[in-house]
C-alpha cells in the first residue's frame, strides 16, 4: 500500500507543478500571475524532490512536511469560486487518502523505543 500512496503523492504532485508552469507560460494574462504560477510551480516542484528522497527513505520529517501542500490545496477550495474550487478540494481530498495509506511503513521503519 505504500507504493500506491506514494505514486498517488509524486504523480498528482508532478501533475500540479506541470500545470502550473504551463498556467505560467499560456493562461497568465499579467505579470503578477506569471509570477505567482512560477512560485506555485516550484514550490510544487520542491514538494516532488522531498517525496522522491526523504520521503521515500521513510524520513519521518518529510512525512509531516508533505501536509503542508495537501494543507495549502485544502484551504484554497473553499477561496476559489466555482468548480476549480472542487476540484482543489478533491485532490486535497485524493492526497491526504493517499498520505494516510503511507503511515503504516513509516511506523515500521521507526526503532523501538526499549
Amino acid at each position: 500500500m505504500f507504493w500506491i500512496g506514494w505514486w498517488v503523492l509524486v504523480g498528482v504532485t508532478a501533475l500540479l507543478a506541470l500545470n502550473d508552469a504551463v498556467r505560467t507560460l499560456v493562461f497568465s494574462p499579467s505579470d503578477d500571475q506569471r509570477m505567482m504560477f512560477i512560485v506555485f510551480a516550484a514550490l510544487q516542484a520542491l514538494s516532488v524532490l522531498v517525496l522522491v528522497i526523504p520521503f521515500r527513505r521513510l524520513e519521518w520529517w518529510a512525512w509531516w512536511a508533505t501536509w503542508i501542500p495537501i494543507a495549502a490545496l485544502a484551504l484554497t477550495g473553499p477561496v476559489l469560486l466555482g468548480s476549480l474550487g472542487g476540484v482543489y478540494l478533491g485532490l486535497s481530498a485524493i492526497l491526504a487518502v493517499a498520505q494516510l495509506v503511507t503511515v503504516a511503513r513509516f511506523a515500521k521503519s521507526r526503532p523501538s523505543a526499549s
